[in-house]
Protein backbone atom coordinates (compact mmCIF):
# COMPACT_ATOMS: atom_id res chain seq x y z
CA UNK A 1 0.00 0.00 0.00
CA UNK A 2 1.44 3.40 -1.12
CA UNK A 3 1.00 6.32 1.03
CA UNK A 4 -1.30 7.77 -1.19
CA UNK A 5 -3.95 4.75 -0.35
CA UNK A 6 -3.56 5.35 2.87
CA UNK A 7 -4.19 9.69 3.19
CA UNK A 8 -7.23 8.27 0.83
CA UNK A 9 -8.29 5.50 3.84
CA UNK A 10 -7.36 8.58 6.45
CA UNK A 11 -9.35 11.44 4.74
CA UNK A 12 -12.45 9.28 4.33
CA UNK A 13 -12.46 8.32 8.09
CA UNK A 14 -11.89 12.21 9.07
CA UNK A 15 -14.85 12.99 6.78
CA UNK A 16 -17.29 10.61 7.70
CA UNK A 17 -16.73 9.85 11.44
CA UNK A 18 -16.24 14.08 11.63
CA UNK A 19 -19.81 14.94 9.95
CA UNK A 20 -21.64 11.73 11.71
CA UNK A 21 -20.17 12.78 15.56
CA UNK A 22 -21.21 16.77 14.27
CA UNK A 23 -24.70 15.95 13.44
CA UNK A 24 -24.93 13.51 16.35
CA UNK A 25 -23.83 16.02 18.67
CA UNK A 26 -26.62 18.43 19.96
CA UNK A 27 -24.45 21.32 20.51
CA UNK A 28 -23.72 22.21 16.64
CA UNK A 29 -20.28 23.67 17.17
CA UNK A 30 -18.04 24.54 14.12
CA UNK A 31 -14.99 23.52 15.36
CA UNK A 32 -16.54 19.54 15.18
CA UNK A 33 -16.14 20.30 11.53
CA UNK A 34 -12.54 21.20 11.24
CA UNK A 35 -11.46 17.22 10.76
CA UNK A 36 -13.94 16.70 8.31
CA UNK A 37 -12.20 20.02 6.32
CA UNK A 38 -8.98 18.47 6.80
CA UNK A 39 -10.52 15.32 5.68
CA UNK A 40 -11.53 17.23 2.29
CA UNK A 41 -7.95 18.21 1.90
CA UNK A 42 -6.52 15.52 2.61
CA UNK A 43 -8.82 13.63 -0.22
CA UNK A 44 -7.57 16.33 -2.87
CA UNK A 45 -4.03 16.01 -1.50
CA UNK A 46 -3.73 11.80 -1.98
CA UNK A 47 -4.12 11.97 -5.79
CA UNK A 48 -0.88 14.07 -6.78
CA UNK A 49 0.93 11.84 -3.65
CA UNK A 50 -0.46 8.87 -6.03
CA UNK A 51 1.90 10.47 -8.42
CA UNK A 52 4.75 10.87 -6.53
CA UNK A 53 4.49 14.40 -5.75
CA UNK A 54 6.77 15.05 -2.66
CA UNK A 55 5.53 18.38 -1.76
CA UNK A 56 1.63 17.01 -1.68
CA UNK A 57 3.14 14.32 0.80
CA UNK A 58 4.75 16.37 3.39
CA UNK A 59 1.94 19.03 3.37
CA UNK A 60 -0.29 15.71 3.91
CA UNK A 61 1.99 14.76 6.83
CA UNK A 62 1.53 17.38 8.36
CA UNK A 63 -1.96 18.45 8.42
CA UNK A 64 -2.76 14.56 9.45
CA UNK A 65 0.12 15.29 12.46
CA UNK A 66 -2.09 18.25 13.57
CA UNK A 67 -5.39 17.02 13.25
CA UNK A 68 -4.31 13.94 15.64
CA UNK A 69 -2.94 15.73 17.88
CA UNK A 70 -5.66 18.46 17.56
CA UNK A 71 -7.88 15.49 18.77
CA UNK A 72 -6.60 14.32 21.36
CA UNK A 73 -8.58 17.27 23.68
CA UNK A 74 -11.88 16.23 22.09
CA UNK A 75 -11.06 12.34 23.00
CA UNK A 76 -9.70 13.39 26.61
CA UNK A 77 -12.52 16.07 27.24
CA UNK A 78 -15.44 14.49 25.89
CA UNK A 79 -14.49 10.50 25.38
CA UNK A 80 -15.91 10.49 22.16
CA UNK A 81 -15.34 7.25 20.05
CA UNK A 82 -15.55 9.23 16.95
CA UNK A 83 -12.93 11.37 18.32
CA UNK A 84 -10.80 8.28 19.62
CA UNK A 85 -11.11 6.62 16.12
CA UNK A 86 -10.12 9.35 14.24
CA UNK A 87 -7.21 10.45 16.18
CA UNK A 88 -5.52 6.76 16.31
CA UNK A 89 -6.32 6.50 12.30
CA UNK A 90 -4.50 9.67 12.25
CA UNK A 91 -1.36 8.81 14.09
CA UNK A 92 -1.31 5.57 13.02
CA UNK A 93 -1.31 7.33 9.17
CA UNK A 94 0.96 9.51 10.44
CA UNK A 95 4.02 6.80 12.01
CA UNK A 96 3.01 5.07 8.38
CA UNK A 97 4.38 8.02 6.77
CA UNK A 98 6.92 8.43 8.73
CA UNK A 99 8.30 4.95 8.20
CA UNK A 100 7.29 5.19 4.85
CA UNK A 101 9.80 7.93 4.29
CA UNK A 102 12.35 6.33 6.44
CA UNK A 103 12.45 3.30 3.54
CA UNK A 104 12.58 5.14 0.95
CA UNK A 105 15.56 7.44 1.84
CA UNK A 106 17.34 4.24 3.08
CA UNK A 107 16.81 2.77 -0.84
CA UNK A 108 18.33 5.94 -2.32
CA UNK A 109 21.32 6.36 -0.41
CA UNK A 110 21.60 1.99 -1.24
CA UNK A 111 21.13 2.37 -4.60
CA UNK A 112 23.78 5.32 -4.91
CA UNK A 113 26.11 4.05 -2.77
Amino acid sequence: MNNGTVMLFNAIVLLVLGLISYFNSDVKSGTALIAPAVGLVLLFLSFPVKKENRTAAHIGVVLTFIVAAALVVPVIRTGSPYALVMCIMSFVCFIYYIMSFIKRKKEREAANA
